[in-house]
C-alpha cells in the first residue's frame, strides 16, 4: 500500500511540475520576444558592443586563483567561480557603457581611455553601484 501512495504522490507531483513546465515555457518565449524587441532598437555600434559582450568571457582559473589570494588561501567551488565571473562580467559592461556615455558628454572620440574609464568607475561609485571593502584600510588618517 505504501509503494501506491507514494506513486500517487509521485504522479501528482509531475502534473504540477508539468503545469511549472508549461508556464516557464511561456515566459521563456514571453522573455524572447521582449529581447528581439530590445535588439531590434540598438543601434549597429550598440549592438557590436552586445556581440562582443555576449561572446565574451572570463577565464575560469584566472577568477579562482584571484578569489583564493582574496579568500585567504581557501579555493573557492566551481559554483562560486561562475557566480563571480558573472557578477563580474556585468559591473564590466556597466563600467563601459559609463565610460562610453562619459565620451558622449566629455564630446570625445576613438576609443575609451583610461580616463573615461576613472571617471566611470567614480561616478558608479558615487551611486553605490561599487562593492565597498569591508576590511579597514592600512592607512590611517593623521
Amino acid at each position: 500500500e505504501d509503494d501506491e501512495e507514494e506513486d500517487g504522490d509521485e504522479g501528482q507531483e509531475g502534473g504540477q511540475a508539468s503545469g511549472g513546465e508549461f508556464e516557464s515555457s511561456a515566459s521563456r518565449e514571453e522573455q524572447a520576444a521582449r529581447m528581439k524587441a530590445i535588439l531590434d532598437r540598438l543601434t549597429p555600434e550598440q549592438m557590436d558592443r552586445y556581440e562582443c559582450y555576449r561572446r565574451s568571457v572570463l577565464q575560469k582559473p584566472i577568477v579562482k586563483k584571484l578569489m583564493g589570494s582574496i579568500m585567504g588561501g581557501v579555493q573557492p567551488s566551481k559554483e562560486m567561480v561562475i557566480i563571480m565571473g558573472g557578477i563580474t562580467k556585468l559591473f564590466v559592461g556597466d563600467l563601459v557603457e559609463q565610460g562610453k556615455l562619459i565620451m558622449i558628454e566629455w564630446e570625445d572620440t576613438g576609443p575609451l581611455r583610461p580616463q573615461h574609464i576613472r571617471e566611470a568607475f567614480r561616478r558608479l561609485a558615487e551611486q553605490g553601484k561599487v562593492p565597498v571593502s569591508r576590511q579597514p584600510s592600512i592607512f590611517k588618517p593623521l
